[in-house]
């Protein structure tokens, strides 16, 4: 797991320096090794670069750049190949001679073997680049869910790329300029969806595409090798039985898999069941007890306290019955959270409005502490397998769609009981009755509607229906299902994809630890896009295929636990520590510098901070980006 950095064009533009300004800012990605390589052909030059955190091989045959056995190729790489052992032998046969125990080599000699068609075989995480002097050609790539980071810049004569956006920043021209498109999808959705970044000019490679420059071309080419599909088989005869073991045998492949390392793998568990499942499979495939995490809070709010403390009891419970060796964490009350969301903003690269980005973070750090460099996680599971209550809501809508009469009822509804809840139930079923599915997404998943957005923006800046185009796409890839099977389509892209595998990313090589996803895995993902939904939900049962297939692993406490997110205290902290910096909106630099309308604003801050309102996102949306710009000295918002 490593940091990757590179500059292609005229040789003029691509000298050493810039490129060891790049690895130094994303030095604590691979503390373990670093180097560069250059090479230049006439008028068109590359320079490639690597901090490497060292899992596979620790040994200098792993050093990056790595050079192929002829010199004529050349790969910087960050990420795992679970199935690299089958694909090496295959290439031994091939006739290529390995010099290192690495994966490195191996997607290095299946790039020089199968072309760009080598991606398609690989069962990993990764994002890299490969030099290949002879044809002149340089092709970057990403993994199949955007779970290893990619940026690039391209100005029609040189390419910038790195893992991290800070690495372009090192090397931008003054300050830079703002993103109004990514603006926009920012505040809608909390998160920035490739390839939009806020710092213009700056894309981030879509998951499951390539990117390939051609020697003193004038234009890049960037396309997908693999796109997730909503595609069950057509009279599907496969009874629960073989559902059941095809989970098990799928998932517990992919964590028996993914415990490839040549140093020891923790896993970062919260009680739930993803965790606990993942736990209890790595436990019974090591041979020594595994290190588990899980962390706690201590706040003012005694009912929060108990619900967040009774994640890590039910952790450490599960944690004894398994027999792993389990560490604990508790973020205090009176901890500086202010000055601790300031410093993390700047490693996340973007801001992120869900603050358990912190969480994460102190967890990887407390498993760096004990020697653990590689940890599993959950994430990815309830996307796949059903396991969130707005999938049963969009069943229910569908069964609602059928009854003519409730388009008459539910205005009456709304205008007699304004505040009350079955008014605000009919309000919200009116805004998506009968809807196309992408409005029925926009209307349930937009944390700031384009009418809010273009309130705080202005018409100048906002793009109302943006989300919406974005959206259609990836909906179309699940063309004749169900409206629960198109929006876990959409959440496995958008909420998993660009959220959930980015915070992951950054808070855990800011540690200098390298996070696994089990239930990203090929074979798991394939699987679950073939089911539908009502297979997946039963009898009000979310998850049920997956509670079937490890409860002989499992104990009921775990597999009868209602859903809890792995979360932080994000509404308590904003009517607490946070309280006085929101009052001071006025002062911020979004405001002074004429970002948002300070009415806007206010009234969001309100809101927000206002206990009897339950959303809160949209607070966290404005103030992260906040933080975020004050950390990003190269970033201008007044460019706008």
């Amino acid at each position: 797991m490593c940091g990757i950095a590179g500059i292609a064009g005229k040789p003029e533009n691509t000298n050493l320096d810039t490129l060891r300004a790049m690895c130094r800012a994303i030095e604590q990605r691979g503390p373990d090794d670093h180097g560069m390589y250059s090479d230049t052909s006439g008028s068109f030059s590359v320079a490639l670069g690597s901090q490497r955190l060292s899992i596979v091989d620790l040994s200098q045959a792993g050093h990056m750049p790595m050079l192929s056995a002829d010199g004529q190729s050349c790969i910087v790489y960050n990420g795992e190949l679970y199935n690299h052992e089958l694909l090496r032998t295959e290439l031994v046969e091939r006739g290529y001679i390995y010099h290192s125990k690495t994966d490195t080599e191996t997607v290095l000699y299946a790039f020089k073997e199968w072309g760009v068609a080598c991606l398609e075989r690989f069962n990993g995480i990764f994002a890299f680049a490969i030099y290949d002097r002879p044809s002149g050609q340089l092709l970057l790539a990403r993994d199949r869910l955007g779970i290893k980071p990619l940026y690039y810049r391209w100005d029609g004569s040189r390419l910038i790329f790195a893992s991290e956006l800070k690495a372009i920043e090192a090397v931008q021209d003054g300050p830079g300029g703002l993103s109004i498109p990514g603006l926009n999808l920012y505040l809608n959705l909390g998160y920035l969806p490739s390839p939009y970044s806020l710092l213009e000019g700056v894309e981030k490679l879509k998951a499951g595409h390539y990117l390939q420059l051609q020697a003193n071309s004038s234009e890049i080419t960037v396309k997908p090798y693999w796109q997730a599909r909503f595609q069950p088989p057509k009279n599907d005869q496969r009874s629960e039985a073989v559902l059941i073991a095809q989970t098990r045998q799928a998932v517990e492949e992919a964590v028996r898999g993914q415990l490839m390392s040549d140093v020891p793998v923790g896993v970062l568990l919260s009680g739930g069941l993803d965790s606990s499942i993942v736990a209890a499979v790595a436990q019974k495939y090591s041979s020594q007890p595994i290190d588990t995490f899980s962390i706690g809070f201590h706040t003012a709010n005694s009912q929060l306290e108990a619900f967040y403390n009774h994640d890590r009891e039910a952790a450490a419970e599960l944690a004894r019955q398994l027999g792993t060796r389990h560490h604990e964490i508790i973020l205090e009350d009176d901890a500086d959270l202010l000055g601790q969301l300031r410093e993390l903003t700047t490693a996340l690269d973007e801001p992120v409005w869900e603050p358990s980005y912190l969480s994460i973070y102190l967890l990887c750090k407390l498993a760096r502490q004990h020697g653990i460099k590689v940890v599993l996680t959950g994430d990815g599971s309830d996307e796949l397998w059903g396991g969130y209550n707005w999938y049963e809501g969009a069943q229910r809508l569908e069964r609602y769609e059928r009854l003519p009469f409730l388009s008459t009822v539910l205005p009456v509804l709304g205008r007699l009981f304004p505040r009350q809840p079955i008014g605000l139930k009919a309000k919200d079923l009116l805004q998506k009755y009968r809807q196309p599915s992408v409005a029925k997404y926009v209307a349930d998943y937009a944390h700031l509607s384009d009418e809010r957005v273009l309130g705080l923006l202005g018409h100048h800046q906002a793009m109302p229906g943006l989300l919406a185009r974005h959206v259609a796409p990836i909906i179309a890839n699940a063309p004749e299902a169900a409206l629960a099977d198109q929006l876990a389509l959409a959440d496995l892209v958008l909420w998993v994809g660009e959220h959930f595998n980015q915070r992951l990313d950054r808070m855990s090589m800011l540690a200098s630890v390298e996070a696994r996803v089990p239930f990203q895995d090929n074979a798991v993902v394939d699987l679950a896009l073939t089911i539908p939904m009502t297979r997946k939900i039963q009898n009000g049962v979310q998850k049920h295929l997956l509670r079937e297939a490890f409860k002989d692993m499992l104990p009921a406490s775990v597999l009868n636990r209602p859903k809890r997110p792995f979360a932080a205290p994000a509404k308590s902290w904003l009517q607490g520590q946070l309280k006085p910096y929101l009052q001071g909106f006025e002062s911020w630099s979004s405001v002074e510098q004429g970002l948002f309308d300070p009415a806007a604003l206010r009234a969001l801050v309100q809101e927000g901070l206002d206990s009897n309102f339950a959303n809160f996102i949209p607070l966290w949306i404005v103030l992260s980006l906040e933080l975020w710009q004050q950390n990003h000295p190269s970033f201008e918002l007044a460019a706008v």
